[in-house]
């Protein structure tokens, strides 16, 4: 009675079986090669993407509250983003904002919640929540300083900051973010430029 390794020996003695057995070889080492290398699910596959582009933002009227004690005036509106470029979203976001009403500073500083939804440089859809801080100027469209610039506008920069472990879909294992400047106000909506940096999982790292 043949054991089991006189067994394969003999089958290997056979030519077509030979052939057979080195073709499935080589199938099972190309499998395991491409698995080696397939990227990530998640967008970027744990690469580095620089996003640009612009972003159209909106004011939902009338502003959820507003309290005034002095020359200070606290506000929260909520706006509607919509990222065009390399970062294809829409955004929902709600603002913390201290003005200074006065005609010579009228200055705010933001902190705002947002929740991003989209797709980056061509992922499968998903979504994020960030944190931004920006600071808005509004004293070069003061007259008699520039009489010429519409009432209200305001010249704005900020950073956001993506809230790591909020990631999902097409953004699972998302971090980064980085810089936005524009100009605009309530009345007509905002029109502003961004620049940001995304990583995912392991590449991943604090306070980017």
């Amino acid at each position: 009675m043949y054991s089991v390794k006189n067994l394969l020996d003999r089958l290997k003695e056979i030519p077509h079986v030979r052939m057979l057995s080195i073709i499935a070889i080589a199938s099972i080492l190309l499998v395991a090669s491409i698995a080696a290398i397939r990227p990530s699910t998640a967008t970027g596959g744990g690469a580095e993407i620089r996003a640009t582009g612009t972003i159209d933002t909106i004011a939902l009227l009338p502003f959820i509250a507003e309290r005034t004690s002095g020359d200070y005036k606290v506000r929260w509106p909520a706006f509607v983003s919509n990222y065009h470029g390399t970062l294809e979203a829409r955004a929902v976001q709600l603002n913390m904002q201290d003005l200074t009403e006065d005609s010579t500073n009228a200055v705010s500083f933001t902190t705002a919640i947002t929740n991003v939804k989209g797709t980056l440089a061509g992922s499968e859809p998903g979504s994020f929540s960030a944190i931004f801080a920006s600071k808005a100027d509004r004293s070069d469209c003061n007259p008699p300083k520039n009489p010429g610039c519409p009432p209200g506008i305001a010249r704005f920069e900020g950073r956001l900051v993506v809230i790591e472990g909020t990631g999902l879909g097409g953004f699972e294992g998302i971090c980064g973010g980085g810089t936005f400047k524009g100009e605009g106000n309530s009345a007509i909506g905002f029109v502003s430029t961004y620049d940001f940096t995304f990583r995912f999982g392991k590449d991943c790292k604090a306070n980017n």
